[in-house]
């Protein structure tokens, strides 16, 4: 019974081996191989694609920024430039220089000093803190507060501290 047994397990064996070719331990492993490094590619790609489908943003159209008249106004260069970033960001202009190897707008930081240089009133913040001097609680509190923080915007280099030390309600 046993030689049967081990006849039979012979036979299927041979059949086996037959089916893969003779080499079929080796052809199994060149094959495993080949899809492992397929897998590798793939998993390669995948971590290299945009969270956003492509798709998605090519047929999506993103309204330009309005263009900047040249007035020196604090606010309306820092809109202007908000504007323009925000339309960078959903235009994925940053992410395409990324897929392509490129280096960050390096350029767009520096034009964005340059328009602030250029078009920014020279005493924006003096004339914020001569304001901030004078500048009272006689309305609505949402009224003071909004006057606070709209100069708040001129004066950068107000430490948090001083902000509320400032802030009289």
């Amino acid at each position: 019974m046993l030689s049967s047994e081990m006849e039979d397990c012979r036979h299927v064996i041979q059949e086996l081996t037959g089916a893969f070719g003779g080499n079929g331990i080796a052809d199994m492993r060149r094959e495993m191989e080949q899809m492992s490094i397929q897998i590798g590619l793939l998993q390669r790609a995948v971590s290299n694609a945009p969270v956003v489908a492509h798709d998605v943003g090519a047929r999506l159209r993103i309204p330009e920024p309005k263009a900047y008249g040249g007035a020196r106004d604090a606010k309306e260069v820092e809109n202007f430039l908000f504007d323009m970033e925000q339309y960078f960001l959903a235009a994925n202009v940053v992410d395409e220089a990324r897929k392509a190897n490129q280096v960050r707008l390096d350029t767009w930081d520096l034009l964005r000093e340059a328009i602030r240089v250029q078009f920014f009133p020279e005493n924006v913040e003096y004339n914020a803190r001569r304001a901030l001097r004078k500048l009272e609680h006689t309305g609505s509190m949402q009224d003071y507060v909004k006057s606070f923080s709209a100069l708040m915007l001129d004066i950068r280099d107000m430490s948090e501290k001083d902000k509320l030390f400032t802030f009289r309600a």
